[in-house]
């Protein structure tokens, strides 16, 4: 059994290359350690991700991404956990004492709610924060693990998930804001300074022009 987190379903059905590629490679590396005639390997998925994938291609009017991920979805093969109050309660204390976002604690609760030793298919390195938790974060170079857990890194699944380009947009966006804010605020402290050397003067003289000596 394999855990795909919403990030690892995004790179597979909605992302460009290399990510799907990258995703495929973890998953055939956990059907190599399968001995012969075992079980293959099933998958599952947090009823989150239903949520989580979803949210882009319909925010985006793109309606051949939704279906890709609604047929997923559907896929009778796939085992879907539940936000059953057992997760909601583990996902709590995860959060509590690890620090995690809320989305990142109900994946990881979904996970080891099927099984310790479930691997997770991901691209979020918080799941790094939850011990015991085995890790195969979706990246195109291995990296070693720093915290017991099978790390390979990975790159924010919702740049994958936006398109190339979008997490440096919304960089450019936030900075042009910025130095508009800074603008109008100097130009805010310049007349207010006026104002109040104006207001230190006699009346009769504001505004008046110097004479010449």
């Amino acid at each position: 059994m394999a855990f795909l987190d919403a990030s690892a379903l995004i790179y597979q059905l909605a992302a460009e290359q290399p990510w799907p590629v990258m995703v495929r490679r973890q998953l055939r590396r956990l059907t190599a350690e399968v001995p012969p005639g075992g079980k293959p390997v099933e998958l599952a998925f947090s009823r989150l991700s239903w949520l989580e994938c979803r949210v882009g291609p319909i925010r985006r009017n793109d309606d051949q991404a939704l279906m890709r991920f609604d047929a997923f979805f559907a896929r009778p093969d796939l085992h879907r956990v539940d936000i059953s109050p057992a997760v909601v309660e583990h996902a709590t204390t995860l959060r509590a004492r690890h620090n995690l976002q809320t989305p990142v604690a109900l994946q990881a609760a979904s996970c080891l709610q099927v099984g310790g030793d479930t691997p997770m298919i991901c691209g979020n390195r918080g799941f790094a924060r939850v011990p015991g938790l085995a890790l195969l974060l979706v990246q195109s170079k291995d990296t070693p693990a720093d915290s017991g857990s099978r790390v390979l890194g990975s790159p924010p699944h919702q740049q994958a998930a936006a398109g190339p380009g979008a997490w440096n947009r919304v960089q450019a966006q936030v900075l042009i804001r910025l130095q508009r804010e800074a603008e109008r605020f100097s130009r805010r402290t310049v007349s207010c300074r006026s104002s109040s050397s104006a207001r230190g003067l006699p009346r009769h003289t504001r505004g008046a022009r110097p004479k010449g000596r």
